[in-house]
Order: structure tokens, then C-alpha cells, then sequence
């Protein structure tokens, strides 16, 4: 085969790493070898970098860095602006580089490689790190608003909340504790963001219940402290502590209305769009070409070429690496043999590298399909867009459909009315068939009862046929201390045609001669491109990319498509939907898992916090109006519940509850210390509580808006998983604020008057005894 680079003949060198190698160190040692390359080649000689992984890697972590910078940012200036004081804002933001520095360093001793997922841990959790000292910090400075002095206003401040904050950190980081026990992809893509994530989290508890309260003594003055709150946030705090109050009123109108509100978001569920990884807008694209058996080289150099020629004239593409006809495995060719396919004079392949994302007017997907439109005006040319995506999480097809039984003529019908119902489906593309026409064959059909009136068995003549076409080794030779075969087979001219193979001469073992057609019937016909078997069944194997719709739309089509076609299949045959679609049902389904492993282990660190069964059930209570807001936000951005938003879920989980269990400690407080009744230890508690929870939540938010926008390259991993926890925090603040105190005043009236009836009737039982 032949390559061409942006139209230039050239030669095209493949680098993969061995599997535990470091992908950029890799790169880098093979970029200080280029230049003394350069020189020992001839001048007019040109090294040029078509693919750079390290290159991606670097800017995603680049990136993801900025975000981490910005998120930060716009968390301190949140604080500020509740605090309004720079004082206790930088006491606060001590809490970001500590942990992130333990979370780093936790990640080095653990021998972990920074990558997309340990550095989108940190940077999702930036905005929680603050939580812990935040809460500290608050309280801190409303002691401090009594006339405290600076000592005993941070004792208490700590103090006070030091359970309430060791509990909601413990609950935050619990939920990711089942991912260290799932198998699969799951647990080996979300280990190293877990990890991250929990040890920058008990470093930020460690600093908000030490440096924080240490710091505070310090810096903090009592006559700031005074004039911290605004004049807006007073009348904000007074009227909802008016709402509260009538909430508390009309409880059960109010938890109703509530409760219609989340089951009617849940049917959001039914719309919103469902992938296995999210969408990315990637500056490289891999086409696999193929043109059918028994093409030229010339001619597939000829279509080839025309593509090329178009693509070099998209104003968003770069560069082009072009090569067509046989080649070596390399990253397209090992791709290409994982699924059974081989090179040959009637294939080729086309690396094209995009600008960046800032310098060009157009997407990823508007210039795949331009090109895929400019392709299907080419003969007989079958293209294959390459889906790195897919290729990080396995090398799987989007959509990959499996028939299978056991005769291929019965496969061969039944793949092309699939093949049919594929190619009829919105946003599904590049659909491809093993089953499709492949090189031309003889067929022999074999007659037992003309075999056995010769004394032949089908062996003996399989046997025969075979040395006449490929030949046996019958000796070998020695020449320059190399050893060759001594192939003995037909001459070229004696086997070309239909009736060479008819006229192979048999030797009966009863002493005499017979042809081929004598003891069989041959014809000429099409093979299959290539025969699947899975479990000592054939298999049709048929292949689509997405575009344009999501996974689970095209599958959902397909499926009431192919119903039809299934009725009709006979005993021993099966359609199976695999490749992406079997990965996602799969994560799903231990993401599902882990995210019911996390509420009960996040119940059980509650309850045994609390020394009771109710209170946690009224934080729990928050739960699901999280999950409402993320449902919400992710249909209205567009995006997909994917591996990366579902982990956004299981995140909300541990966020959401540990604002809950700080107002429900205060509640307790108020009602132990100060001998509250619950409705008005409901209602002092969240005006006090109001300022922390709002700094706590909108810092988290904030902090995470730059990931969510994925203004940069390499974003979009994250994206989602950020737009599922600022859409869950933003709703469950709001709604935790009313939910929690009229959920913890049922359960609690409910279990005090369990209580009351238990000492009634226990009392009763002893009157009757000293009766």
C-alpha cells in the first residue's frame, strides 16, 4: 500500500506503549529523539506529527486545571459575598489548596497517574472542600456577632458543629466506597476519581476542625463580625422563616404538593436522552475505507484519493494521512483485526486532524457528516468512522447487533432484513454487515450416496480437493541458512475456472479413478465477508455508529423494528443487542447498585450520628428532590444520563444530605439546650442555618459552572456529571429548606407518640402488677 500526508507521498510509523506505560513520558522520550533523526534524513525529508495522544492528554489536564482555577475562584468570591469580609473569605479558602495537596499527594504514594478522571475528582469536589470550613467559619463569626471574644467564639464555633461537619463528610465520601467493590469498567474508570475524591475531603475536614478554628482566633474582629450580614439577607432570613412556619402549618398539603412535583420530573426520564459516554468534540477522526473484494488497489487508490481531495478542502481540517491498499497493524489496523477484518488491495484508511476547537466554525459532528454525505456519492465504497470514545471504554460499536444459529444461508436472510431495518433508522450510520457479499467461492455440495458407491468418505475427498487448490508440504529445502516449504498443488491454469475444480481427479480406495462431479455438485457463489462463531454458533454480526440521536432512541426504534423479524425466526436463532447498548445496561446497572449501597450506608452513618431511626429518614427526604433538579437540568442543557452524569447522582447523594444534617443538629440543639418546642426549634434553626447552607451550596455550584459549560477541549467528560450536581444541589437547597423540617416534624410527632403509647403501656402493666 501507499500513504500520502496532506497530499505528499509518505510513510506512516505507528507508536503504541506497552500497557502500564505513561503515555506523555512515552511521547516526550520520542520527541527528543526526533531531532537528531531529522538530521541523518535528507533534506527534503519531513517529519510530521499526524497523531499526538499526549497532546490530548495534556490539554485535557491543562484544561481541567483552568476549571479547577476558576471554580475556585468563584467559590471565594461566593463566601465574600455572604461574608463580607476578606478575613474570614481567605480563613475559608485555605480549605482548597491543603486538600487539594493532600489529594495530590495521596495520589503520588499510591503510585496513580494524574489523569482526565483523578483531576476531575478534585475539581468536581473543589467546591464541597469549602463546605466543611464554611460552616466552621459561620458559626465562628456568629458567636463572635454576641460579643464573644475571638478564643471562645472559634472553641465554640468548632464545637458546636464538629459532629454535625465529621458526619457530613464521613456521608459525602461513604457514597463512593462501593465503587471499590464493582467489577467491570466501572470500577476500574471511577476507582481513581473516588480515591481523589475522598482523601481531599478528610484533609478538608481535618483543616476546617484545626487550621480553621486556629486561624479564626487569629484574625477574626467582633466588631466585623457585627456588621457582616446585608441588609437583603436579613429580610431574606425573616421571610423565610415566615414561609417555614406556614409550611409547618399546612404540612401535609405541602409535602404532597412536593411529593406530585418529583414523581411528575421522574417522567422526565422518559425523554431524556441515554448514552454510554457522554459526546466529545475531538480534533482527530479515524475512517476505515473498504471497497468490495477483489477491487484493484488502483481503484481503491482512485476512491480513496477523492475523498482525500475533498476532506484536504474542509476549512476546519488540518491535516490529512491518507493510505490505501494493504498495511501493517497499527492503531487502525489493530482495531480493524480485533474484529476479524484484514487489509488488503480493496482497503484503506484516513487519519484526519481538525484545528482546535477555538479556530474552527464547525463541530466535530458537522464535519463527519459532510464527510460521510460526500461518501455515499462514492460507488460501492463502505466507510467506517472510528469512535475513539468507544475505544477508551473497550473498542465496542455504538450499536453492534448479534444473530445468531446455525445455517449460514438462513443467517444471510435474516442479517439482511436486520441490515434493512438499520439502514431505515434515524441517527443510525455506517451500518455494516458480516454477512455481506465477500469474495467469490466454489461451494461443493457433496452426495453421500454417489461418495459410498465409490468407497469415498467426505474426508478423503476434502482432503484432496484442498492439495489440488492449496496444496500439501511434501519436503523442504535448505538455501542460505534459511528453510522453505516444498508445496505441492494444481498449477495456477488448472484451477481458475468452474469446470478445473469439477474435473479434480479422485483415487478411490476400490482401485479406480472418478472426477469431482462425479461424487459431489459445484457451484460458484459469494462467501461471507467473514464467519463469527460465539458458543458453537454462527453469527451475523451487524454494526452502526450514531449520529445526531442518542443510544438509547436508535435502540428503542430498532427494537420495534426487529420485532416483526423475530417472530419469524425459526427454533435455534437469536437476536442479541450488544456493544455500547450491553456496556451501558451494564454500568447502569451497577451504578444502580452503588448509588442504593450509598443511601443505605449514608442512612446508617445518620442514624448512628442522630441515636435514632427517624431523623435520618426526614434528611433522606432531600434525596430525591435532588435527583429531580438533575433530571431537570440535564433535559434542558441537552445532555444524556451517562456514565459521567449517573456518578454526578451517586455524588449528590453525600452533597445534598450533609446541609440536611447540620439543620437537623442545630434542631436538636435548640430543642435538648433550650427546650424548643419543634415547631419554633424548626424555625430558629433554619433562620440560623440559612446563611451556611446558601454559602455551601452556591459555592459548590459555582465552583463547578466552569466545568459545566465546557468552554475548552476535553471538557465534555465532566460536563455532565457537573450539570447533574448544580442542577440536584440547586433544587434540593432550595426545597431541603422546606422538605426537612416539615418531614423531621411528622416523623418526629410519629415518634413521639410511639413513645408516649410504649411508656402508657408499659406503665399500665406495672400498675396491674402491684395491684
Amino acid at each position: 500500500g501507499s500513504g500520502l500526508t496532506s497530499g505528499r507521498r509518505s510513510l506512516a510509523v505507528m507508536v503504541t506503549k506497552q500497557g502500564e506505560a505513561n503515555t506523555v513520558d512515552v511521547v516526550d522520550r520520542i520527541n527528543e529523539r526526533l531531532p537528531d533523526l531529522m538530521r541523518r534524513i535528507p533534506g527534503d525529508v519531513q517529519i510530521l506529527t499526524v497523531y499526538d495522544s499526549a497532546v490530548d492528554i495534556k490539554k485535557s489536564i491543562k484544561n481541567t486545571v483552568w476549571a479547577a482555577i476558576e471554580g475556585a475562584l468563584l467559590a471565594f468570591v461566593i463566601v465574600f459575598i455572604f461574608l463580607r469580609n476578606i478575613r474570614p473569605t481567605l480563613v475559608v479558602s485555605i480549605a482548597i489548596p491543603t486538600s487539594l495537596l493532600a489529594g495530590l499527594a495521596a495520589l503520588f504514594f499510591k503510585d496513580m497517574t494524574l489523569n482526565i478522571m483523578t483531576l476531575g475528582g478534585l475539581t468536581i469536589a473543589i467546591g464541597r472542600l469549602v463546605d466543611d470550613a464554611i460552616v466552621v467559619t459561620e458559626n465562628t463569626y456568629r458567636h463572635l456577632s454576641l460579643g464573644e471574644n475571638r478564643k471562645d467564639a472559634a472553641v465554640k464555633g468548632a464545637s458546636e458543629v464538629w459532629g454535625a461537619v465529621t458526619s457530613s463528610t464521613i456521608v459525602t465520601v461513604i457514597v463512593f466506597a462501593p465503587l471499590f467493590i464493582v467489577k467491570g469498567i466501572t470500577g476500574e474508570f471511577f476507582r481513581p476519581f473516588a480515591y481523589a475524591i475522598i482523601v481531599s475531603m478528610f484533609a478538608s475536614l481535618f483543616v476546617a476542625l484545626t487550621i480553621t478554628p486556629m486561624v479564626s482566633s487569629k484574625l477574626f474582629s467582633a466588631h466585623r463580625a457585627k456588621r457582616m450580614e446585608w441588609g437583603w439577607f436579613i429580610r431574606l432570613r425573616e421571610w423565610y422563616g415566615s414561609i417555614l412556619a406556614k409550611a409547618l402549618q399546612h404540612k401535609w398539603k405541602v409535602l404532597v404538593g412536593l411529593m406530585v412535583l418529583f414523581f411528575v420530573s421522574i417522567l422526565l426520564l422518559i425523554p431524556l436522552k441515554k448514552n454510554f459516554m457522554p459526546e466529545f468534540d475531538m480534533d482527530m477522526v479515524f475512517l476505515n475505507l473498504k471497497m468490495p473484494p477483489g477491487t484493484s488497489v488502483d481503484i481503491t487508490k482512485d476512491v480513496t484519493m477523492e475523498l482525500n481531495d475533498f476532506i484536504m478542502k474542509e476549512p476546519g481540517v488540518d491535516m490529512v494521512y491518507t493510505h490505501y491498499g494493504e498495511y501493517s497493524t497499527g492503531r487502525m489496523g489493530s482495531q480493524a483485526a480485533s474484529e476479524g477484518q484484514t487489509s488488503g488491495p480493496n482497503t484503506g484508511f484516513i487519519m484526519i486532524k481538525l484545528k482546535p476547537k477555538g479556530e474552527r466554525d464547525c463541530s466535530y459532528d458537522q464535519i463527519l457528516e459532510r464527510i460521510r454525505n460526500r461518501a455515499k456519492r462514492i460507488p460501492d465504497l463502505s466507510l467506517e468512522v472510528v469512535d475513539i470514545a468507544s475505544s477508551m471504554m473497550g473498542g465496542v460499536y455504538p450499536v453492534d447487533i448479534r444473530l445468531s444459529g446455525f445455517d449460514l444461508d438462513k443467517l444471510e436472510h435474516y442479517s439482511k432484513l436486520v441490515e434493512e431495518n438499520m439502514n431505515k433508522t434515524e441517527g443510525l450510520v455506517d451500518v455494516d454487515n458480516s454477512m455481506k457479499k465477500g469474495s467469490p467461492e466454489f461451494r461443493i455440495h457433496y452426495d453421500r450416496e454417489r461418495l459410498s458407491r465409490y468407497g469415498l468418505t467426505v474426508g478423503q475427498v476434502a482432503t484432496t480437493v484442498r492439495t489440488a487448490i492449496e496444496g500439501s508440504i511434501v519436503s523442504r529445502i535448505h538455501r542460505g541458512g534459511e528453510e522453505y516449504d516444498i508445496r505441492l498443488r494444481f498449477r495456477e491454469e488448472d484451477r481458475k475456472t468452474l469446470e478445473d475444480i469439477e474435473n479434480i481427479p479422485i483415487v478411490s480406495p476400490l482401485g479406480f479413478v472418478v472426477l469431482l462431479k462425479d461424487v459431489a455438485d459445484v457451484e460458484e457463489a459469494f462467501g461471507p465477508e467473514k464467519i463469527i462463531h460465539h458458543n458453537k454458533r454462527r453469527v451475523a454480526k451487524l454494526t452502526g455508529a450514531l449520529s445526531g440521536r442518542s443510544l438509547n432512541e436508535v435502540i428503542s426504534d430498532l427494537k420495534e423494528k426487529n420485532r416483526e423479524i423475530e417472530e419469524k425466526f425459526e427454533t435455534g436463532y437469536l437476536l442479541e443487542y450488544g456493544g455500547e447498548y450491553e456496556k451501558m445496561l451494564e454500568t447502569f446497572s451497577n451504578l444502580g447498585f452503588v448509588l442504593v449501597v450509598a443511601m443505605i450506608l449514608v442512612y446508617m452513618i445518620m442514624a448512628t450520628q442522630f441515636e435514632s431511626l427517624t431523623q435520618p429518614l426526614s434528611i433522606m427526604f432531600s434525596i430525591p428532590f435532588a435527583f429531580t433538579g438533575s433530571i431537570l437540568f440535564l433535559f434542558i442543557f441537552g445532555q444524556s444520563l451517562n456514565i459521567t452524569s449517573f456518578i454526578g447522582l451517586i455524588f449528590l447523594v453525600g452533597i445534598v444530605v450533609t446541609n440536611a444534617i447540620v439543620l437537623v443538629d442545630f434542631v436538636n440543639q435548640l430543642r435538648r439546650d433550650k427546650k424548643h418546642s419543634i415547631d419554633d426549634a424548626l424555625v430558629e434553626a433554619g433562620k440560623i442555618r440559612l446563611r451556611p447552607i446558601l454559602m455551601t451550596a452556591f459555592a459548590t455550584i459555582f465552583a463547578m459552572i466552569p466545568m459545566a459549560l465546557a468552554l475548552r477541549e476535553g471538557q465534555e467528560m465532566e460536563q455532565g456529571m457537573a450539570i447533574a450536581v448544580i442542577g440536584g444541589l440547586f433544587t434540593s437547597t432550595i426545597l431541603t429548606l422546606i422538605i426537612v423540617p416539615i418531614a423531621y416534624k411528622i416523623l418526629e410527632g410519629w415518634s413521639e407518640r410511639v413513645r408516649g403509647r410504649a411508656r402508657k403501656a408499659l406503665h399500665g402493666e406495672e400498675d396491674s402488677v402491684f395491684e
